[in-house]
């Protein structure tokens, strides 16, 4: 990744076992604001899980009641943030944060390979960085 300028910038990266090969993600959401806390709702079913991502231009808080939080990071002076989460899938799974910030999030369903186990993450990457 090549920034235009001096910038703030990162990514995040996990594994995850027991993910349906051929269709590995069964429904995604994406969402942006700039005066509320991060929140976007993801269709989803039992048995599946919501994974999120979220870039803010502060720190987006505390994950969602249920959510598990999984990485965590600040760029330049605190004002870059990125954070993930999941949590198990339901009808309906809507993956938040505490903090109003100006954000940005993307959120995905996992569909599990078998109908008797669900997705397991196994291990996460997450590097933030300023350019």
């Amino acid at each position: 990744v090549t920034f235009p300028s001096a910038s703030d910038g990162g990514c995040g990266s996990s594994s995850y076992n027991g993910v349906d090969q051929t269709t590995p993600i069964s429904n995604t959401n994406t969402g942006s604001g700039s005066s509320s806390a991060p929140s976007i709702a993801v269709t989803s079913v039992v048995g599946e899980m919501v994974t999120d991502a979220v870039g803010a231009s502060g720190d987006p808080g505390a994950a969602g009641a249920g959510q598990t939080q999984y990485f965590s990071g600040s760029g330049n002076f605190d004002t870059a943030w990125g954070k993930g989460s999941y949590e198990a899938g339901a009808a309906s799974v809507t993956m938040s944060w505490a903090n109003s910030v100006s954000w940005a999030m993307a959120a995905g369903s996992l569909k599990a390979a078998g109908a008797s186990a669900s997705p397991v993450r196994l291990r996460r990457l997450a590097l933030l960085g300023v350019g």
